[in-house]
């Protein structure tokens, strides 16, 4: 019995815990001394412990350390003798344990919006990829997205401005914007899984309070005689200045004059999205599908393209039909438009013709604001439209 207890009282003395408090005095002679060693602090049971790693060629450095949960976690607190003995048990007071959370970065943010853009078929989203990884650049593409604040986006957009971009800034502005805004929906969306849309922690939106630039309306539409001018020019093989231009980029053209459609829905155009003379774009800018009946003029410029198989048929971009205009206005002297101008020229003259603005807003898919035609409406209007664009081709042409 009586070696049980020694046994037991040994134990005991064994597991209480030696406090030694250090001094700078003893920190010093340890360094002096050499060799690997952790030199203790001694303090409370339970608190934890406030350790100092002496190693060979190395700056002492200060831990703390503490057992929660049955982990052992470390924090670094410091070196010696930059963080002093007194400094460093006060920082060992406050030190927390919790490991860092480390959010998204901002190209993380960029890469899934744009997938998500991708995913709803959004035309848009290979342009706002490329202007938000611009910002980035500018930015820091690996800044915690959480972290950039608007001064970081008006320091980014300040310097295209001053280069007389102003358009281009806006429109990064823009971006930036519904990048944000996308985010704060996201993980706000009690549909999307949490592991998903908690890695941003964005809780404001750093670009919603820069200003917009002020966008002044289109006013240009040309005369009934320049789009004359126009037609003929563009019949002639764009003049003898412009031998090179692919000839389907004056039937773009041709086609936005006569349909009054948008640039990038004639240039998107697809052999298999006509069927019967009907033209059926599945989404528009609107959001919405869009049938048109196609002329017997139209079919046949389309015809003349020579598409075979599927795909579309025109291989450019706003960019180069742009450019073509650009040299009928220097030919022609005619006062300089844009190709999206067309539209309202086709708005405006097709009211001269005689075209009721209903059907013209049918033929050139304006949404109606009013209930029954947003949500009752499914009727597709084919007569009427093709009636108004038979209409608008013996007025311009006679």
């Amino acid at each position: 019995m009586a070696t049980f207890w020694r046994v037991k009282s040994t134990r005991y003395r064994q597991q209480k815990p030696v406090a030694h408090m250090l001094t700078d005095a003893s920190i010093r002679a340890a360094i002096r001394a050499g060799g690997n060693k952790t030199l203790t602090d001694g303090g409370k049971r339970g608190s934890g412990r406030l350790l100092l790693c002496l190693r060979p060629d190395v700056r002492p450095e200060w831990y703390a350390s503490r057992w929660e949960r049955g982990r052992k976690r470390t924090v670094k607190l410091g070196t010696f003798p930059d963080l002093s003995l007194s400094d460093a048990r006060e920082k060992f007071r406050t030190a927390s344990f919790q490991k860092p959370v480390r959010h998204a970065s901002l190209s993380a943010l960029i890469e899934d919006y744009c997938n998500d853009l991708e995913a709803k078929g959004k035309r848009s989203a290979d342009d706002i990829r490329r202007t938000l990884n611009r910002m980035a650049d500018v930015i820091g593409r690996e800044r915690a997205a959480n972290q950039v604040s608007t001064a970081d986006i008006v320091d980014a957009l300040r310097p295209v401005y001053a280069a007389g971009k102003a358009s281009m800034a806006d429109h990064m502005r823009g971006a930036m914007r519904a990048c944000y805004g996308w985010a704060i929906k996201a993980q706000n969306d009690y549909r999307t899984a949490e592991a998903v849309t908690a890695r941003f922690a964005i809780h404001v939106n750093p670009a919603a309070l820069i200003p917009t630039e002020p966008k002044a309306p289109g006013e240009r539409y040309l005369e009934r005689d320049e789009l004359v001018k126009l037609w003929r020019w563009l019949g002639r093989g764009a003049g003898h200045e412009n031998r090179n231009t692919d000839p389907r980029n004056l039937v773009v053209l041709r086609l936005l004059i006569l349909s009054g459609q948008r640039v990038e829905e004639i240039l998107r155009l697809r052999r298999e999205w006509i069927r019967e003379g009907v033209i059926e774009w599945p989404e528009t800018k609107t959001g919405n599908a869009h049938v048109l009946p196609a002329t017997a003029r139209m079919l046949r410029m389309l015809t003349w393209c020579k598409r075979t198989g599927d795909g579309p048929y025109f291989e450019s971009d706003p960019h180069v039909i742009r450019s073509v205009v650009k040299v009928f206005c220097r030919q022609a002297g005619v006062p300089d438009f844009t190709s999206r101008d067309l539209r309202r020229t086709w708005k405006t003259l097709a009211g001269v013709a005689g075209i009721s603005k209903a059907d013209r807003d049918l033929v050139q898919n304006h949404s109606a604001g009013d209930v029954s035609s947003r949500h009752y409406d499914r009727y597709d209007y084919l007569p009427e439209k093709r009636a108004a664009l038979e209409r608008w081709e013996r007025w311009l042409l006679s």
